[in-house]
């Protein structure tokens, strides 16, 4: 595993254990989606860098998946990739603006994170794997 991949990998993991504190505010369910996103997004660049494969600058959990190849073994919900990349952008914004029907509820914000966490596990598995291989 390359020095990069290993130092994309620890920093999800600092946005997975920051999410999953904020978890217990009510009103942060927009942050922890926002860490989960950066949580996912950093993982699958840190295959693509173990892979030696390019690594784009861009936020689109979608376009980052469909550049491993191959594709990491496991079940990946494409659907919560969509989703976080939507909410990635509107987090940023006033939630008026931004959610105009109201902020994603906690719930939604502990679904996302266990994706998060979902994806950690299969990139770490992928990672030791590598480690192995050298």
């Amino acid at each position: 595993m390359t020095p990069a991949a290993q130092q994309w990998f620890q920093l999800a993991r600092l946005d997975i254990k920051s999410a999953a504190v904020l978890l217990n505010e009510s009103d942060l369910s927009t942050v922890v989606i926002f860490h989960s996103q950066q949580a996912v997004e950093k993982l699958l660049k840190a295959v693509l860098e173990a892979r030696r494969q390019t690594v784009p600058k861009t936020h689109d959990l979608e376009r980052l998946y469909a550049l491993i190849d191959p594709p990491l073994p496991g079940d990946i919900d494409h659907d919560s990739l969509a989703l976080l990349s939507s909410y990635y952008v509107n987090v940023r914004y006033p939630a008026m603006m931004a959610f105009p029907s109201g902020p994603p509820s906690v719930a939604q914000a502990k679904n996302l994170l266990d994706f998060a966490v979902h994806i950690e596990s299969i990139v770490k598995q992928f990672l030791e794997a590598k480690i192995l291989e050298q």
